[in-house]
């Protein structure tokens, strides 16, 4: 799933009003880009960035990114421990690091 199809499930599950942040819409122009830098909040609003009537980016304040970036990890290692799991689950023959390094023709770094 791309983060095109993310935003647009969302905007179709919850009204506008329920977003959990709340933003307003800018044209990708120098001057549209640069009033928004200008009017972003310490935290808590984003300025989503059209081209040509098509979400393309967003400007959120650092404190936000932070927080993003700190769940988008928990999540990664959600998804890495399960991953991790299901494969301990398997039957079958196991390797060594080693062995697949040596397979794979990986020289380990000193």
């Amino acid at each position: 799933m791309d983060a095109e199809e993310t935003v647009t499930d969302y905007e179709e599950e919850a009204p506008e009003w329920d977003w959990p942040i709340p933003f307003e819409t800018v044209c990708d122009t120098p001057d549209a880009l640069a009033a928004a830098l200008a009017k972003l909040p310490a935290r808590g609003k984003a300025a989503v960035i059209e081209r040509d009537g098509k979400r393309v980016a967003a400007i959120i304040p650092y404190e936000d990114f932070a927080l993003y970036e700190k769940l988008f990890w928990r999540e990664e290692m959600r998804l890495d421990n399960e991953a991790a799991d299901e494969a301990l689950a398997e039957d079958g023959p196991r390797i060594t690091i080693q062995e697949l390094m040596a397979e794979l023709g990986v020289v380990p770094e000193r």
